[in-house]
């Protein structure tokens, strides 16, 4: 059977609160020396309580579907109530062609409580008994599915799955393949370098690329340097409200963000960055113009709470507003030397 995409990962149940009477203050304990706070022992008011479906998959998936790629979705959930959302939710797309949604009949589908500041900051926590991390890929899965674009994300470092990917990858070598990895792949893509070589759009942030090359993450030069030698394609890492840069092995490229974005909540902000390249990406084979479409949604998605709420759409991208300012932003080319 033939689709534009195959997408791959987690599906879960974000819960989003929030109250005005939360502070975000200094706490030297912390990772980032910050912290939400609340006044403890008392009852206080909240503003935002609201249920979203999430996760790499959903949240990817829902790109391609805005954009009528006819959609293979693959992903994980439990044996309980939340299951019904989840595959409600994959069924609502309206360019999915295929769900194999797997269940686990011994860990719930994946949740987390996420807490806002009152200054679209967030603190996110996950429950650690989801079944997103029991994703397991085999030869079934996918042998016959044939598309376009391939997009795996949380596979959790399992390398069945890795190796199932590679193998369909050398059987349609025009597959484009992208990868937005977690912190267990990358602890396994460390270990296991060759697998990169096979991908070929490939999506970080600064600490994720610190992890994979073993190197601070302030030294960006030296870890491009690492990522061009073992990756032959296109690699984008994100550094959040400072924009982004990426490589292509001849060229780095250096693009900021779009200043108009009334920021609301950051969920998603990566599968939204990752989800729209690959897709203009794989339509265009344009690196600049894919990357400022990349930043315009995940702009769009951070305006609302949610990581698939406020996904661009063709009627949304096309309009003069967005016209506007995406033939404003200027992207910086240097040749590597």
């Amino acid at each position: 059977m033939k689709f534009d995409s195959i997408v791959i990962g987690s599906s879960t149940l974000d819960f989003f609160v929030n109250s005005l009477e939360s502070k975000v203050i200094k706490e030297n304990s912390f990772i980032n020396k910050k912290g939400i706070a609340f006044p403890l022992g008392q009852k206080i008011d909240g503003n935002i309580f609201e249920t979203k479906t999430g996760g790499s998959c959903l949240n990817i998936a829902t790109t391609f579907s805005n954009f009528g790629y006819k959609t293979h979705v693959i992903s994980i959930a439990g044996k309980d109530v939340n299951k019904k959302i989840i595959a409600d939710y994959i069924k609502s797309l309206k360019n999915n062609k295929k769900t194999t949604l797997k269940i686990d009949d011994k860990k719930i589908t994946g949740f987390s409580c996420i807490i806002l500041s009152n200054n679209a900051e967030r603190t996110i926590i996950k429950n650690p008994k989801g079944c997103s991390q029991n994703l397991k890929i085999n030869q079934k899965d996918i042998k016959n599915s044939q598309a376009k674009l391939i997009f795996s994300s949380s596979l959790y470092g399992k390398k069945e799955s890795w190796k199932t990917l590679l193998s369909y990858k050398e059987l349609h070598p025009k597959t484009l393949w992208c990868s937005n990895p977690n912190k267990q792949d990358l602890i396994f893509l460390k270990n296991n370098l060759n697998f990169l070589k096979y991908i070929d759009c490939f999506f970080l942030n600064l600490e994720e690329a610190s992890i994979l090359s073993g190197l601070d993450y302030h030294k960006e030069k030296e870890i491009f340097q690492f990522i061009d030698s073992h990756i032959p394609g296109i690699c984008i890492i994100s550094k959040g409200a400072r924009g982004l840069v990426a490589s292509d092995g001849k060229y780095i490229y250096n693009c900021g963000i779009y200043h108009h974005i009334k920021l609301v909540d950051t969920t998603g902000a990566g599968d939204a960055l990752a989800s729209g390249f690959a897709l203009m990406y794989q339509k265009t084979k344009d690196i600049e113009y894919s990357l400022k479409f990349a930043l315009a949604n995940s702009g769009n998605c951070i305006e609302k709470i949610g990581g698939n709420s406020n996904l661009l759409t063709p009627t949304i991208f096309n309009n003069r507003t967005w016209k506007k300012y995406f033939n404003k932003l200027k992207i910086k080319k240097e040749k590597i030397c």
